[in-house]
C-alpha cells in the first residue's frame, strides 16, 4: 500500500513539474538563450577593464591637448594585419571633431602611393591639394586628411570610410587599387582569409570586440606551434606576399578585380547616401620596368611584350611600343602593379554611380613619350616621385575646379605653371626627410620582390653613413631613439652650427605635418630668438596664434604690431593675452599706450593703473628702455601717468624735456621748473627749462636759466652757444 502511495506521489509530483515547465516555456528558453550572451557581454567587459587587446575605434582624439581633433587611430595597424610587432606610422593629419561653416574637409583614401611613400606625407599629392587650397581661400579653415597607408586594399578603404562617412567630408578623394592581390587581407596574400568578401567585412567588423580578438589570438598561438614565425627581416611589402604567382584572368586574378569593385561599390554607396561628393582616379605604374618574373616559363609571354615594346618606344614607334609595355605589366605574374582590369573598373564606376574620374593613367602615359625610360615620375614599381605627385595633385585639382567642387567655384581658371611653382619656390621638402626617402627606398629594392628571395640583402648593413642627415636617418630607421628625439637633437645642431634656413626647412616640415602640436612653435621661436631672426620669431608666432592663442605668441604678434606702431592690431593681441593671464604687468603698460595713441586717454590711464598695482617697477624700467632707445613717443605717456603717481626729479624732469621736445613749451616749463626745485643742482634740467623759456618768448627768463647751468656746469655742451643765441 505504502509503495503504492509513493508511486501515485511520485506520479503527481512529476506532472506538477511538467506543467510548470508546460506553463513558463518561454522563461526557460529565454534563460538558454540569453546566457551566452550574457557570458561573452561579461567577458568583454572584463577584457575591456584588464586592458587586453587593442581600441579598435577608428578615430581618437589627437592628443589630450586638443580633444576637439581627431586623427585615424594608430592601433588599427593590429586590426588589419597579422604579422606586425609594432604599428606602422599613420599619417597624423586631423580634422575638427564639429566641422563648422567655415571648413571645406576633404578626405584622401588609397595604399602607399597616396600616403606619399617613400617620402614624407609633406610631398604627396595630398598634401599638394591642401596647399593649393589654402593659396586659393586664405580665409578658409581648409582640412584635407590623407588617410593613405602603406600595404592596405579596398577592404581597409571601405572599413574606414565608412567610419570617415558620418564627420561630413565635402569631398572624398581614392586613388587606390594596386594592393588588391597582396596588401592585407588581398586576394593573394598571407592575411587573406579565405577570400570571402563578406566573411572579411564581417571579421573586421567583429574585431572591434575583445572576446574576438581573443579567440584570434587562441587560434593562432594554437597556429603558429606548427609553423615558423614570420620573417620580420623582410619589408612589409615582401611579407604580404600569400601566392606570389597570379595568372593573367584565373580566378584569384578576378577575386582580385571582384573585391575591388564590390568594396569600392559600398564605399560610394555610403559616401552618396551622407549627400559626399566623391572624385575616383585612375591609378598609374611604371610601365618602363620590366615583369618581376617570379617564374622565367610561366612569364615568358610578359618577358616577351616588354622586350618588344622597349624596342618599339627605342626605334620612335612610341604608342605601340606603349601599349605592349601596358601588356607587358599586365601579363605579369608577380602582381604588385594593378592590372589594366583595375582602371576599367573604376571607369565602370563612373558610369554606374555618377562619379567623377581623373584618369591619372593616361596623364602619366602622356608623359612617357619623352622620358619613358628616365625615372622622372617613379622611384620604382608605381610610387611617383615628387614630380609624379605635383603632377597627380595639378590634374585632381583643376578636375575640382572645372568640375566646380571648390568652396567658391568662380573665377579659377586651370593654370598648371604658376601652381606647379607655387609648390618648388614655397614649400621645400625636409632634407631629413628626403634622406629617409633614399634609404626607405633601397631598403624596398634590396628584397623581394625586386630581387630573388634567397638573393635579398639587408641594405642597412652596408650603409655608410655621409653627413649628419645619413647619420640621423639610420637612427630612426633603427628606432635607437623616437624621431621626434632624432629630430629635435638635428635641429639644436643646425641652429648651434648657424644653420638657420636649414632649420627653418626642417622645423616647417614638422609644422605642416602637425600644425597642431604646440611644441614645434616653441622650438622655432625659441631657436630663432637666440639666432636674433626676430622677423622669423614673429612669423611663426603668427602661424602658432592661427592655431591656439597663447600669451607667448599673443605677446610676440602685440609687440610687432605695437613698434609697427599698428596699435589697433596691438590692443586686439595683447588683450587676448590678458584674457589668458591677467597679471601680466607689461602688457597692460603696452596697452596704456596704444590706448593712448588711439584717442582713448582715460581707458590708457586705466590699464596703466592695473599694471602698476602688479609691478610698481616696471613703468620705470619701461620709460628708461624707450629713453636710451630714443623711443620718445613710447616714453612720454608713460611719463605723464607716471609722474601722476610720483613727481620726483627724473620723471619731471624727462617730461619736461619730451614735452619740449614735442614744441608744448609752456607744459616743459611747468615740468622742469618742478624737477628744477626737487633736485637744483643739475644743470641739465636748467639746459632744457633755457630752451623752454626762450621758445616760450621769455628771453629774460631764458637767460638767467642758463647761468645757472653754466655756474653749475661751466662746460656744459652747447650752453655758451645757446647764451649767446639768447643774448642776440
Amino acid at each position: 500500500m505504502d509503495r503504492k502511495s509513493d508511486k501515485i506521489n511520485s506520479a503527481t509530483e512529476d506532472s506538477i513539474k511538467k506543467k510548470r515547465v508546460r506553463k513558463n516555456p518561454l522563461i526557460f528558453y529565454s534563460i538558454i538563450i540569453i546566457f551566452p550572451f550574457l557570458f561573452f557581454l561579461i567577458f568583454e567587459i572584463t577584457l575591456r577593464m584588464t586592458g587586453y587587446g587593442y581600441d579598435f575605434e577608428t578615430f581618437i582624439p589627437a592628443s589630450e591637448a586638443n580633444p576637439e581633433l581627431l586623427k585615424l587611430n594608430p592601433e588599427l595597424t593590429f586590426k588589419y594585419f597579422n604579422n606586425l610587432n609594432l604599428p606602422l606610422n599613420f599619417i597624423p593629419d586631423v580634422f575638427t571633431k564639429e566641422k563648422d561653416i567655415n571648413t571645406f574637409r576633404v578626405f584622401v583614401f588609397g595604399g602607399s602611393s597616396t600616403a606619399g611613400w617613400p617620402f614624407s606625407a609633406n610631398e604627396a599629392f595630398a598634401r599638394n591639394i591642401k596647399r593649393f587650397l589654402n593659396e586659393d581661400f586664405p580665409k578658409k579653415n581648409i582640412e584635407v586628411v590623407n588617410f593613405g597607408i602603406s600595404a592596405v586594399n579596398s577592404f581597409t578603404i571601405r572599413d574606414i570610410a565608412f567610419d570617415a562617412a558620418e564627420f561630413d567630408p565635402d569631398l572624398v578623394i581614392i586613388y587606390a587599387g594596386h594592393n588588391e592581390y597582396y596588401g592585407t587581407l588581398g586576394a593573394a596574400s598571407s592575411g587573406n582569409s579565405g577570400g570571402n568578401r563578406t566573411l572579411i567585412n564581417l571579421m573586421l567588423i567583429f574585431k572591434k570586440f575583445r572576446v574576438f580578438q581573443f579567440l584570434q589570438n587562441m587560434i593562432n598561438n594554437i597556429g603558429s606551434s606548427f609553423y615558423d614565425n614570420p620573417d620580420t627581416g623582410h619589408t612589409v611589402m615582401a611579407r604580404m606576399i600569400g601566392n606570389s604567382s597570379i595568372e593573367l584572368n584565373s580566378d584569384l586574378y578576378f577575386q582580385g578585380v571582384h573585391q575591388f569593385k564590390e568594396n569600392m561599390s559600398d564605399v560610394i554607396n555610403r559616401l552618396k547616401q551622407n549627400g559626399t561628393t566623391v572624385i575616383l582616379t585612375t591609378i598609374t605604374s611604371n610601365i618602363a620596368m620590366p615583369p618581376f618574373a617570379a617564374n622565367s616559363i610561366s612569364d615568358k609571354k610578359a618577358l616577351q611584350l616588354f622586350d618588344e615594346g622597349k624596342l618599339l618606344v627605342n626605334s620612335g614607334i612610341i604608342e605601340q611600343g606603349k601599349e605592349k609595355l601596358i601588356n607587358a605589366r599586365d601579363y605579369d605574374q608577380v602582381r604588385f602593379r594593378a592590372p589594366s582590369d583595375i582602371n576599367k573598373t573604376m571607369l565602370n564606376l563612373e558610369k554606374e554611380f555618377k562619379v567623377d574620374v581623373v584618369d591619372i593613367d593616361s596623364i602619366f602615359n602622356q608623359h612617357f613619350e619623352t622620358n619613358l625610360f628616365s625615372n622622372s615620375l617613379f622611384v620604382d614599381h608605381l610610387h611617383p616621385t615628387v614630380e609624379g605627385h605635383r603632377i597627380i595633385a595639378l590634374h585632381i585639382y583643376n578636375a575640382m575646379k572645372r568640375l566646380e567642387y571648390l568652396p567658391d567655384a568662380k573665377g579659377f581658371e586651370v593654370c598648371n605653371d604658376s601652381l606647379k611653382l607655387l609648390l618648388i619656390n614655397k614649400y621645400k621638402p625636409s632634407l631629413l626627410d628626403s634622406t629617409l626617402a633614399e634609404i626607405n627606398l633601397k631598403v624596398l629594392m634590396n628584397d623581394y620582390p625586386f630581387v630573388p628571395l634567397n638573393e635579398s640583402k639587408n641594405f642597412l648593413e652596408s650603409f655608410k653613413p655621409m653627413g649628419i642627415y645619413d647619420s640621423l636617418a639610420l637612427e630612426i630607421v633603427l628606432m635607437k631613439k623616437t624621431e621626434l628625439q632624432i629630430r629635435k637633437l638635428l635641429l639644436d645642431k643646425l641652429i648651434a652650427k648657424g644653420r638657420v634656413d636649414e632649420f627653418k626647412r626642417e622645423i616647417n616640415s614638422l609644422i605642416e605635418k602637425e600644425p597642431y602640436k604646440e611644441m614645434f612653435y616653441l622650438e622655432a621661436i625659441s631657436a630663432l630668438k637666440s639666432a636674433n631672426r626676430f622677423d622669423d620669431v614673429v612669423n611663426y608666432a603668427r602661424q602658432y596664434y592661427s592655431v591656439k592663442p597663447t600669451e607667448l605668441n599673443c605677446e610676440i604678434l602685440g609687440i610687432s604690431a605695437f613698434e609697427n606702431n599698428n596699435f589697433e592690431a596691438a590692443i586686439i593681441f595683447f588683450t587676448n593675452g590678458l584674457s589668458l593671464n591677467n597679471k601680466n604687468a607689461a602688457a597692460y603698460m603696452y596697452l596704456s599706450i596704444c590706448n593712448y595713441y588711439t584717442g582713448k586717454k582715460n581707458k590708457a590711464y586705466e590699464l596703466f593703473e592695473n599694471g602698476y598695482s602688479i609691478n610698481p617697477k616696471i613703468s620705470r624700467v619701461r620709460i628708461i628702455g624707450y629713453l636710451q632707445s630714443k623711443k620718445f613717443n613710447f616714453a612720454l605717456p608713460m611719463l605723464e601717468f607716471e609722474t601722476q603717481k610720483n613727481a620726483d626729479a627724473f620723471n619731471t624732469k624727462w617730461l619736461g624735456q619730451l614735452y619740449l621736445m614735442s614744441k608744448r613749451y609752456e607744459d616743459a616749463v611747468i615740468f622742469l621748473n618742478k624737477s628744477a626745485s626737487i633736485n637744483p643742482n643739475d644743470p641739465q634740467t636748467f639746459f632744457n627749462l633755457a630752451g623752454s623759456h626762450f621758445y616760450n618768448n621769455n628771453k629774460d627768463e631764458a637767460l638767467t636759466v642758463i647761468n645757472k647751468c653754466l655756474s653749475l656746469s661751466p662746460n656744459f655742451p652747447k650752453a655758451d652757444e645757446w647764451k649767446r643765441k639768447i643774448q642776440k
